[in-house]
């Protein structure tokens, strides 16, 4: 019987924007792989429907398998607008309810997987954040996954680690000061997305720097890194299945290249 490998996406291009190189690595294998979306409906019924045909191009373009699970995106659920800082500063009544309703979606997802991938939440995004906690409840092999494009912003991996209290070892994290760090996110194309020039955006800035700072979080889980580098053809399938998702390419990248085919790699974190 074939082992089955499950990444869990928490948005309709998560998974792929992170770990595609993965992805292709587990088929190559010989897994069978799924693709998990969390929160594929949202309160505009086109703009989703588009965003799911744009997940089955890329999944299709991967070779696997995807399954939309249908739980609302944060701000429908929330009922509140998709601004930044409810959606990664705050904390919500209702949070430890869509927790409870996280964990449950994706135990019944992950049933039988021989591995389960999901996100650090280096975005600190809500829903990131609900599906990496949801991991407690998972049994077997669990691998968090760098969530690109946030986790290219220097320190933000790094600071993700201290918040969660891991100790980490098989990887030497990228050393960064505060100054860098919010230079970095005040310059990331997601962030100027998201976040409008003004007072609020200096707010925000002020207080991810502020977590920056923090020091660690009482230990609760040992991670051990594992860094995949692919080879130019690896490379090209994962550009072309992220080109997919023509939505969200440009508050993601802005003008960036969506990655570097040369020096294509990605990591990820295994839960000992």
């Amino acid at each position: 019987m074939r082992e089955r490998a499950l990444f869990v996406s928490p948005h309709l291009d998560d998974a792929v924007l992170s770990c595609a190189g993965q992805i292709l690595d587990e088929r190559a294998r010989g897994a069978e792989v799924v693709v998990a979306t969390l929160c594929s409906r949202g309160g505009d019924d086109a703009q989703y429907a588009g965003r799911r045909a744009e997940d089955r191009a890329a999944l299709a373009l991967l070779g696997v398998e995807g399954a939309h699970l249908d739980l609302l995106d944060a701000p429908a659920r929330r009922g509140h607008a998709p601004a930044f800082r409810p959606l990664i500063l705050d904390e919500h009544e209702r949070d430890v309810d869509d927790a409870r309703a996280f964990a449950a979606a994706i135990a019944r997802a992950a049933a039988g997987a021989a591995r389960v991938y999901l996100p650090l939440g280096a975005g600190r995004h809500v829903d990131h954040r609900l599906a990496f906690e949801a991991s407690f409840s998972v049994g077997g092999e669990i691998r968090f996954y760098e969530d690109r494009p946030y986790a290219l912003v220097p320190g933000a991996v790094a600071a993700r680690l201290r918040e969660i209290g891991a100790r980490v070892s098989g990887g030497e994290l990228e050393r960064c000061d505060a100054a860098t760090y919010r230079a970095a996110l005040e310059a990331a194309p997601f962030m100027r997305a998201y976040l409008p020039e003004g007072a609020e955006r200096a707010a925000c800035l002020d207080e991810l720097t502020a977590r920056f700072e923090r020091p660690p979080a009482p230990a609760r889980l040992s991670l051990h890194a594992i860094t995949r580098r692919f080879d130019a053809a690896t490379a090209e399938r994962a550009r072309a299945a992220i080109a997919a998702y023509r939505s969200q390419l440009a508050d993601l990248f802005g003008d960036a290249p969506i990655l570097d085919e040369k020096n294509y790699f990605e990591r990820s974190w295994i839960r000992r």
